[in-house]
């Protein structure tokens, strides 16, 4: 027989959480190797076109997990839950704290750099209540991995001077989680962590859909002005400076720009025009119906 002895990773603990009262008591909180980790392992199985788009969720997380152990030292061994409502937190917090730096870049300043419009979001994101309840943010380690995928990327505007609408043309993970959660409600009712993640994913993409519409406001009036001001600079110009070609470039311009604004000005009339007929036609309604209570009065 073989002398061979069974080693024992000292580091591991224990995948199943102890039971404390009939509940499961939480492990201890996630460290940032285990995050990365964590992160690392659901984007190398999503990211991959072979693989992560075949599996079905209980596959998804299946290999996640697999992944999750080979990138992660110090093990703490999670179950498949804990490792699920981690990963809720995440993506949701740095889904509105990429909104957030989308909505600071926005509205940079000259001078600032990249440091500068996260320390700012940083500040935005504590600011900002009840979804934080002035909370740091405290995710860089794990953000700086999932700012460049495509569903947690900040929305910029194009460099084209279109807006980018955020939400319009990229579906939201997180709306198909919540839609899932709906179509489940008569299912076992979840444990109080996966509660907790869900309320915090909802008020996250509520305040993140509330920020993507500032956002997109403030590009669109950054559009507008640089387009009044290419207007001024057109129509301005000192005409007996310029060379025959850039002459007749810019009369063809300032050409257009009037007849744009005479379209503008007949648009502006026809609108008045429309809300003074309404206006006339609710102002006739409440005679007809004064005049009527007349009558009802004398009979």
């Amino acid at each position: 027989m073989s002398n061979a002895t069974t080693t024992t990773n000292t580091n591991t603990q224990p995948a199943t959480p102890a039971i404390d009262n009939g509940r499961k008591k939480k492990g201890p909180a996630f460290s940032k190797a285990e995050d990365v980790a964590l992160v690392k392992a659901y984007l190398g199985v999503t990211t991959n076109p072979t693989v992560g788009t075949n599996l079905t969720e209980e596959g998804l997380w299946s290999s996640v997990v697999e992944g999750f152990v080979e990138n992660c030292e110090n093990l703490f061994n999670r179950d498949v839950s804990s490792l699920k409502s981690r990963f809720n937190s995440i993506s949701s917090r740095c889904q509105f704290f990429s909104a957030s730096y989308a909505k600071v870049y926005a509205a940079r300043k000259s001078g600032e750099n990249e440091d500068d419009w996260y320390e700012q979001t940083c500040a935005r994101y504590v600011d900002f209540r009840p979804a934080n309840s002035g909370k740091a943010f405290g995710l860089k380690h794990v953000w700086d991995l999932l700012k460049v995928e495509e569903k947690w990327k900040p929305r910029f505007t194009k460099e084209n001077s279109e807006v980018e609408v955020v939400g319009e043309t990229q579906p939201r993970p997180v709306g198909k989680h919540q839609a899932k959660a709906a179509k489940s409600s008569k299912r076992k009712r979840p444990s109080e962590d996966e509660d907790a993640t869900d309320k915090e994913s909802l008020e996250m993409v509520r305040a993140q859909q509330e920020i993507d519409r500032e956002c997109n406001a403030i590009s669109r009036l950054h559009v507008y002005q640089e387009k009044v001001m290419m207007t001024h600079a057109i129509m301005s110009v000192n005409m007996t400076t310029l060379s025959d070609e850039a002459k007749y470039y810019h009369k063809k311009m300032q050409k257009k720009i009037v007849e744009e604004m005479k379209r503008d000005q007949e648009k502006e009339k026809e609108e008045q025009r429309m809300i003074e007929n309404v206006v006339e036609d609710v102002e006739d309604v409440e005679v007809e119906e004064e005049e009527g209570e007349d009558d009802s009065e004398h009979e």
